[in-house]
């Protein structure tokens, strides 16, 4: 990711998204670069679904905001 747009995400609309209570959805693959997602808790306002890494041969990431 751009870290420009990385610092932007974080500082402004992470905090607004949440103060708005607008919810994340995120389908992950349980694997070891999904680790930040097994952090987030409830206050992140993250709805996980994990699948099993093997059943899921494509690698990569759409994001919609």
């Amino acid at each position: 990711m751009n870290s420009t747009l990385e610092k932007w995400l974080y500082s402004d609309y992470l905090p607004k998204r949440i103060e708005n209570k607008l919810k994340f959805r995120v389908i992950v693959a349980n694997k070891e670069q999904s680790k930040y997602y097994y952090n987030v808790t409830k206050k992140d306002l993250i709805e996980k679904k994990y699948i099993p890494g093997l059943s899921f041969g494509v690698q990569g990431e759409i994001q919609l905001y």
